[in-house]
């Protein structure tokens, strides 16, 4: 069983059964999806995958979007950061294990988008 990887997904509607098999395959514990391509007129209900709790940050037009899955046997939480850089989507989550928490950070750049680092 691994802990965490992620997955450029290109369109999540399209394929979504085959992020489900992957998922079921590597028994992964997080899954981080990119370029989702999805918005708010997807219910998460469409995307439910048994086992697991989905998050999604959805970009509100020309692609993007970030969504992962995470074991229902980890507590997760969604931390928001500030929108200080607007290159990046990020999507920040405190997992909690028995003993410590952890933060996982999956993030994703558009190959359109620049850095401007001052």
């Amino acid at each position: 069983m691994s802990l965490g990887t992620s997955l450029n997904i290109n369109s999540l509607q399209n394929e979504f059964e085959e992020a489900v098999e992957i998922i079921w395959k590597s028994r992964v514990q997080i899954m981080f999806l990119v370029e989702t391509i999805i918005d708010g007129s997807y219910p998460d209900s469409q995307f439910d995958i048994r086992g697991y709790h989905l998050h999604r940050n959805n970009r509100k037009k020309l692609g993007g979007g970030i969504l992962e899955y995470v074991s229902s046997d980890l507590i997760s939480r969604i931390l928001r950061l500030a929108k200080r850089c607007t290159c990046i989507e990020a999507n920040v989550l405190e997992i909690k294990f028995k003993t410590r928490s952890i933060v996982v950070i999956g993030l994703y750049r558009s190959p359109s988008q620049r850095f401007n680092i001052k």
